[in-house]
């Protein structure tokens, strides 16, 4: 019976994620046009051509209401939020997407096609892409090194990473898409679980490599793992969600039932970061007294909370200040609006690594003519200082204190 091979994938708002197990040294998924990402978007062209999906999709920037992206919010909605859901930034963000979507149903409208699409639906149309890249990865792999072996579809199992408090019914949509394309295999995991399993891998490897130089044997440093102990706070901002989690990283394998659960072994964190292919030859090894684990202590998500609030507050400023843009009255959905939006968002990487900026943005200033948009971080923290700081300062407070809830009831079960 042939291994499987794993393949995670982390969906997110404008792209998504891909890569392999440790059979194949971890490679990231590139598509088709080269780049290690995969937009997370779908085309509809007309009823006499092909749909275009992933990196064939046309730029959500530039798209029209046959254009559909944004798939895990309109799978998940609001109900992904650690809290209540934040209506008006759930309304914000959505003001810019051009597409029809019925929140009711989770369904598309397509003008183009005249046809209602669900977002299951939709999604299996953009794994069916992934599905051909991975398998174009593998078949590049397999033949450069000599190997004449070819992966069947039955072999591949998706590995999705999403919050912690997606609802089940959210989780299975994900899994039938996978189904609706052949990928038999599938799994849904938190997001917060692949982390602890990236830091377990590292955080056992550390150990094991001081070990060695050492020249103690492998696995036997109890009093190097008290002293690698030690607390990770792990803040992820994507486009539209963001997520708190904190990690404990250090303690033995040998906890209770409750700790466990929340606990990376070396054989979990292969399987849940997609990080290591089992080897169906050899048994697993538990986790021994000596072995160091990962902890999630906490995790809050939020799903209205992202980058994206940042390009909305630049939007608004500059559609309200800058000379060339004040007397505009365009909406939020038209293609001046979604370029001025673009270069928000392009100015915003920039000042992400500089401390001020400049993008120009083509014909959508008085008489069609080009507007220049400059900024600095200064800018940046006025405009986002109630709408994106105090409510990440919020939800790392909210994680810290649940942190030392669980921490102290591990500690008085540990001692009783």
């Amino acid at each position: 019976m042939a291994a499987t091979t794993t393949v995670g994938i982390d969906l997110g708002t404008l792209t998504t994620k891909i890569t392999l197990s440790s059979t194949y040294d971890f490679e990231i998924i590139r598509n088709a046009h080269g780049g290690h990402t995969t937009p997370t978007a779908v085309t509809f062209a007309g009823l006499t051509r092909p749909r275009l999906l992933g990196e064939d999709a046309t730029d959500v920037s530039r798209g029209d209401e046959n254009t559909v992206w944004m798939l895990d919010r309109l799978l998940a909605g609001g109900a992904a939020d650690h809290n209540n859901s934040d209506d008006d930034g759930e309304k914000r963000f959505e003001d810019f997407a051009r597409f029809q979507f019925d929140p009711k149903t989770k369904s598309v409208y397509i003008p183009n096609m005249d046809t209602t699409y669900d977002t299951t639906a939709l999604l299996a149309m953009l794994l069916g892409r992934v599905k051909r890249n991975v398998l174009a990865t593998i078949q590049r792999r397999t033949t450069g090194d000599g190997s004449n072996n070819s992966i069947n579809e039955e072999e591949l199992e998706f590995v999705f990473a999403v919050p912690s408090n997606y609802p089940q019914v959210t989780r299975q949509a994900i899994m039938d898409a996978a189904y609706a394309v052949k990928v038999t295999k599938s799994r849904v995991v938190d997001g917060a679980r692949c982390l602890a399993a990236v830091y377990q891998r590292k955080f056992y490897d550390s150990i094991v490599s001081v070990d060695c130089n050492s020249g103690s044997e492998k696995d036997n440093g109890a009093e190097l793992l008290k002293k690698k102990k030690k607390i990770v706070m792990v803040v992820e901002m994507g486009h539209a969600r963001s997520c708190v989690s904190i990690l404990q990283c250090g303690d033995g394998g040998d906890g209770d039932d409750e700790s466990k659960s929340t606990t990376a072994t070396n054989e979990e964190s292969d399987k849940a970061a997609s990080s290591s292919q089992p080897d169906n030859n050899k048994e697993a090894t538990p986790a021994s007294k000596s072995t160091p684990t990962v902890q999630v202590l906490s995790t809050v998500s939020s799903a209205t909370l992202g980058a994206s609030i940042i390009d909305i507050a630049l939007y608004h400023h500059f559609q309200s200040n800058h000379p060339s843009l004040s007397h505009t009255n365009f909406t939020p959905k038209s293609r001046p609006a979604q370029r001025l939006m673009e270069g928000c968002r392009k100015l915003k990487h920039i000042l992400s690594m500089l401390p001020e900026g400049n993008v120009t943005v083509e014909t959508i200033g008085r008489n069609d003519t080009d507007v220049s948009l400059s900024g600095n971080r200064e800018l940046l923290k006025q405009l986002c200082q109630e709408t994106v700081v105090n409510k990440l300062k919020n939800m790392i407070t909210l994680a810290v204190n649940e942190a030392s809830g669980s921490s102290s009831s591990s500690s008085s079960s540990s001692s009783s």
